[in-house]
């Protein structure tokens, strides 16, 4: 059996800590620790490089931990993940079928190179990440050929609550690789972050060509949806 160091982990949920680290430095105040610890048993992964930062992550029961490429790079105690996060973490969700055929036709067909299509692209919380749930619609998302499948980004898009200021804007990016998704909210107190990752669900009720994921790495007690529609 493979021990916790040994177990791969999913490209989605490296993209989710990866991007909570980068943030972490912007929003928190991680610790520089004097000396290397020893962390080698600890589960382990180098940081997708489309974040911002690019090292290697450790993940112990209470604390993360971080070193930038390069022998003299620092040691960073980045604090404890999310609850919502260290979930992931544990589930380790693979692809599934559905979501990489999803994610695939929504890049063929944004990518100017193919079709070159519009979208609209829709978020919504339904519980649990602000005090009021709170949608957002954008329809027009950046297509930016990073990586196979490229990504779908907006620097803001204003996001409706149903309770007045619960939400104003927020800040997204689709990552149609691997699902993973970053979201800043911008509310009425501090800046709340979303790190998941997508996972399409089967929907009988949709139209045609629209799909729908649900964002896995949200805390518990929250649900957030995207919906993206090829138009």
């Amino acid at each position: 059996m493979a021990t916790a160091s040994e177990t791969a982990t999913n490209a989605g949920v490296v993209h989710a800590i990866s991007n909570w680290i980068n943030d972490q430095f912007e929003i928190a105040s991680p610790t520089q620790l004097e000396a290397p610890p020893n962390l080698r048993h600890l589960r382990h992964f180098a940081t997708d490089p489309d974040s911002g930062v690019s090292g290697m992550v450790y993940v112990g029961s209470d604390h993360v931990y971080y070193q930038g490429d390069g022998p003299n790079e620092p040691w960073w105690d980045m604090g404890g993940l999310t609850t919502g996060l260290r979930e992931l973490l544990r589930r380790n969700p693979p692809m599934d079928a559905r979501t990489q055929a999803a994610l695939s036709a929504i890049s063929n067909y944004a990518n100017p190179n193919g079709q070159g299509g519009e979208l609209v692209v829709t978020i919504a919380s339904l519980a649990g990440v602000s005090s009021d749930p709170w949608l957002a619609q954008d329809g027009g998302p950046q297509f930016n050929p990073a990586g196979t499948n490229g990504t779908l980004s907006r620097v803001s898009v204003a996001a409706v609550g149903l309770t007045p200021g619960a939400a104003s804007a927020i800040a997204y990016s689709i990552d149609l690789d691997d699902g993973g998704f970053d979201g800043n909210l911008t509310t009425v107190g501090n800046p709340e972050f979303i790190y998941a990752v997508l996972v399409c669900m089967e929907s009988t009720t949709l139209p045609e060509r629209s799909f729908l994921f649900e964002a896995l790495g949200v805390d518990p007690g929250a649900f957030v949806v995207v919906r993206v529609e090829l138009v």
